[in-house]
């Protein structure tokens, strides 16, 4: 660690500003001295509130100021594989191991049993400190609740996340060293970064076990050709694409009273959603939360997640998905703000949503599990129980099985799609791209049907054109698919390969051939 002193330092000294009360400051954080000049501290009042950053406090060279539960501040494996027994505050292993998302059911049996789940609530709740009980009861009733970013705290933030990750053994961060040599610009980007530190309200060493973790379930997930980029709906397979457009789960476009966006899972259909891999919904919801981290405002505010089962019983007997999913929330920078479980309270039903109640409940954090809340009864009962939370019913629509959100929600993933970069590997063409081959899925292809319209507008106009100039009309059709978010793909096994600009061009010049001749042939010329 001592090594890293003069590189950090120097780096560091780039970042001082002009003042000589911030210079001491920011160099007392890079030293381990939580120091408040007098005249930054109404500045300074509201960001370190919520971090308990208002004392002096000096520790030693090299050792980073801690948050008061240490032993919360870095999940393991453990912590998000809880195993129901007695003694939920046994101390854990301090490590990183993959494969992160490994199902393990609890102790109990085949689910979670649902009274010693709430001994084990009620006991952590008692345990939390009068801050962080303060900070969930805000977070769950929509009072605001997050850090003002002045500039002095972000670049020392991020100065000190680069140290904790620095100081994380090379053993527990292997998927982060494979990614930073596959693309170093994106691991280091500020915009990245900066997400983890707010979804852990700037606790630097929080941040950066979040961000290794990232990686590494990125990596359990996608693979290492994904690792070191940003995750779009090309990087899907079809059984993702499936779970990802059927609308169980969603974005609403109404946030909360408190500015939050809210994710929906709006299970309907239980035995369709069962249908689904677990995997295509853990990929499903991997891209879910990086495409709310879009907008800062998500990132500052945080998230409400909502999970609605009004449907038969059928889909509540097995809770793999149940018990795996919430490992997915520490590995986000994602702040969870609350947490509401819908359910019917159909007597024959009751009993197993009590179980899965139980069984997500125990796949949360400690601090994810204060936050949650659980209504009962009918749509209606629910979503009015829901706006004591300041979550309106008139955001969310149960009607006709969630129909309408269907439509609105297919409409939103195209727009996503389209404001993405493509990628040259296409597991699933979109509606805009041309493929090459043959057979009626090819030529029915939704992309295929728009080239050939865009090609016949264009026909007479190509007759007239000399050789040279037909060359500049195929190469317009070329562009107005490009233009359109579309690209010429040829299959290749299980996937589709982009072609270049001469190839496509070519493709264009053989359907201007191709629709001359199959008029001659029907008498039209």
């Amino acid at each position: 660690m001592n090594l890293l002193w003069p590189r950090f330092l120097i780096a560091f000294l780039g970042l001082l500003p002009n003042d000589w009360s911030s210079q001491i400051f920011l160099i007392a954080r890079l030293l381990g001295i939580v120091l408040i000049p007098t005249d930054r501290v109404s500045d300074l009042s509201g960001a370190c509130s919520a971090r308990n950053v208002s004392i002096v406090m000096s520790h030693p060279p090299g050792q980073l100021v801690q948050p008061e539960n240490v032993a919360d501040s870095m999940l393991t494996p453990d912590d998000m594989n809880p195993t129901v027994t007695g003694e939920d505050d046994q101390k854990r292993d301090q490590t990183l191991n993959s494969p992160m998302l490994s199902a393990r059911e609890p102790a109990l049996g085949a689910t979670a049993n649902a009274s010693i789940v709430d001994s084990l609530i009620a006991q952590q709740m008692i345990n939390l400190s009068p801050q962080d009980r303060e900070n969930s009861y805000m977070d769950v009733h929509c009072i605001p609740n997050f850090i003002e970013e002045i500039p002095i705290l972000v670049e020392s933030s991020l100065v000190l996340f680069e140290m904790e990750i620095s100081s994380i053994p090379a053993a527990e961060k292997k998927a982060y060293t494979v990614a930073t040599t596959m693309n170093p610009e994106y691991c280091h980007k500020t915009d990245l970064r900066l997400a983890f530190l707010r979804a852990d309200m700037f606790d630097c060493k929080k941040a950066a076990a979040r961000f290794i973790r990232h990686f590494q379930v990125k990596l359990d997930l996608f693979g290492q050709r994904n690792l070191a980029v940003d995750i779009t709906q090309d990087d899907l397979n079809s059984s993702d694409m499936e779970a990802l457009y059927s609308g169980h789960a969603q974005i609403l476009a109404t946030p909360d009273r408190g500015g939050r966006r809210i994710c929906l899972w709006a299970v309907s259909d239980a035995i369709a959603e069962r249908r689904l891999s677990e995997k295509a919904k853990l990929r499903r919801e991997f891209y879910n939360g990086m495409t709310i981290l879009r907008d800062q405002e998500a990132q500052k505010r945080g998230c409400a997640l909502i999970r609605c089962c009004f449907s038969p019983c059928g889909g509540a007997k097995k809770h793999d998905f149940g018990w795996t999913f919430p490992k997915l929330g520490p590995s986000l920078p994602i702040r969870i703000v609350a947490v509401h479980l819908c359910y019917s309270d159909d007597d024959n039903c009751r009993n197993a949503w009590e179980q899965e109640n139980a069984t997500i409940n125990m796949s949360l954090d400690p601090p994810s599990r204060v936050r949650v809340r659980t209504h009962y009864g009918s749509p209606k009962e629910c979503l009015a129980s829901l706006q004591r939370y300041g979550i309106e019913p008139e955001s969310i629509s149960l009607e006709g099985g969630g129909e309408k959100f269907r439509r609105e929600l297919v409409a939103q993933r195209i727009q996503e799609r389209l404001n993405c970069p493509r990628r040259t590997t296409i597991h699933v063409p979109s509606q805009y791209d041309v493929l090459f081959g043959k057979g009626s899925p090819v030529q029915n292809h939704s992309g295929n049907r728009k080239f050939r319209e865009l090609v016949s507008r264009h026909e007479e106009e190509y007759e007239k054109a000399k050789k040279g100039e037909k060359i500049g009309l195929a190469q317009k059709v070329v562009d107005a698919v490009y233009a359109s978010s579309g690209m010429f793909l040829k299959p290749e096994g299980n996937i589709w390969l982009s072609v270049d600009n001469n190839v496509a061009r070519e493709k264009v010049s053989t359907a201007f051939r191709t629709q001359r001749i199959a008029e001659k042939r029907s008498g039209q010329r």
